[in-house]
C-alpha cells in the first residue's frame, strides 16, 4: 500500500537553513535578504511537489510535514526577522563563554517537546519550541538557564510550560498550523482489507445525512492496540489503527471507530479545571445513539 510520499531533500534543506539562522543571529548584523531568498527558493519547490502530487502539506509525513510548516512560517520577513532577534537574544543569555562549536548549538523549529538539550562532546545543542521566539527576556533568560544545568529546576520548567498556553505562544503556532491543513488522498485510506472512504461514507449516511465534508483519512503507520483511532483539528484528518485493517475485522466494528472520530470532529474539546475534555456527557450521548454501540466495544475489547 502506498501513502503520501515525502519530498527528498526537504528535511535536510530545513537542517541547513536551521545553521544559517544561527550563523546569522550570531554575527550580530545579519544580512536576512539572502535567507529570505534561501526560503522563498524552498517553498517555491515544496509547492511545486504538492501540487504535484495533488496533496497538502497536512499529507506529508510527520518530518516531512514539520519541516515543510516551519519553511513556510519563515518565508514570511516579519517572522525570519522575529526568529533570528530570538537566535540572538538567546545566545546573549548563555552562561559565558558563547558556544563554538561545528554543529548548531541553538535552534528553533518544530518538535513534540517544548524544550530539548542534548549534550556532546565540545558542547550541547538546544532545540525550543518555534512558539517561543516572541518570548519576553524572562522567559529566553529560563531558557538559557537549561544549559547549565544537569537538573532543570522546578521553578523554570514551570515557567516554561505557563507561558506554552500564553495567548503569544499559541499566535505563533496557529500562524504556522494554518498551512497545515490535508485533503484526501485515497492511498493513505486504502488498506489491505478495508478502505476508509467507505467506512466514513456508511457512518455519513446512517447519523449524519451525507452531510459531512470528506476529511483527510489514514490508517496509523503502527498497528496500535489501545488507541484504535484519533482526529487531529489542525490537518483534519481522522487516523484509524492498522491494527484494525483485517479480515476479522468487522464492518460494524470499524465503523464505531469512524462514528466516534466523527464525533471528536463535530463536537471538538471543551476546558474543564484548566485541562482539555474530549470525552463529556455530550460526547457519550451521542457516542451511544451508534446502532451497533454494545456489540462494537464487545468486539473491540474482545481484541485486547
Amino acid at each position: 500500500m502506498s501513502a503520501a510520499p515525502s519530498i527528498p531533500g526537504l528535511v535536510s534543506a530545513a537542517e541547513t537553513l536551521h545553521r544559517q539562522l544561527y550563523l546569522a543571529a550570531a554575527s550580530g548584523q545579519p544580512d536576512l535578504m539572502p535567507l529570505s531568498d534561501a526560503f522563498q527558493q524552498q517553498c517555491d519547490f515544496l509547492e511545486n511537489k504538492l501540487s504535484d502530487n495533488h496533496i497538502r502539506v497536512g499529507n506529508l509525513p510527520a518530518r516531512s510535514r514539520q519541516a515543510a510548516l516551519w519553511l513556510l512560517f519563515l518565508n514570511h520577513p516579519a517572522h525570519l526577522h522575529q526568529h533570528v532577534t530570538f537566535l540572538a537574544s538567546l545566545r546573549h543569555a548563555l552562561p559565558p563563554p558563547p558556544p563554538v562549536t561545528n554543529h548548531t548549538p541553538l535552534n528553533a523549529g518544530l518538535s513534540s517537546y517544548l524544550y530539548r538539550l542534548e549534550r556532546r562532546q565540545g558542547g550541547f545543542t538546544l532545540t525550543v519550541q518555534e512558539g517561543f521566539i516572541g518570548a519576553p527576556p524572562e522567559i529566553i533568560s529560563h531558557l538559557a538557564s537549561l544549559v547549565d544545568k544537569r537538573k532543570i529546576n522546578p521553578q523554570t520548567r514551570a515557567a516554561l510550560v505557563a507561558y506554552s498556553r500564553s495567548a503569544a505562544y499559541r499566535e505563533i503556532l496557529q500562524a504556522i498550523q494554518q498551512n497545515a491543513r490535508a485533503v484526501y488522498y485515497e492511498p493513505d485510506a486504502r488498506g489491505n482489507f478495508h478502505l476508509l472512504k467507505n467506512s466514513f461514507e456508511r457512518v455519513n449516511h446512517a447519523y449524519f445525512e451525507g452531510k459531512q465534508l470528506l476529511p483527510h483519512l489514514c490508517w496509523s503507520s503502527r498497528a496500535t492496540q489501545r488507541k484504535l483511532g484519533h482526529y487531529n483539528p489542525v490537518t483534519d484528518t481522522i487516523q484509524i489503527s492498522r491494527a484494525l485493517d483485517s479480515a476479522r475485522t468487522p464492518a460494524y466494528a470499524l465503523d464505531y471507530v469512524m462514528y466516534h472520530e466523527i464525533i471528536h470532529r463535530l463536537l471538538g474539546s471543551q476546558e474543564k479545571n484548566g485541562r482539555q475534555s474530549h470525552h463529556n456527557a455530550a460526547f457519550h450521548e451521542l457516542a451511544r445513539a451508534y446502532r451497533d454501540y454494545q456489540r462494537a466495544k464487545d468486539f473491540l475489547a474482545s481484541r485486547k
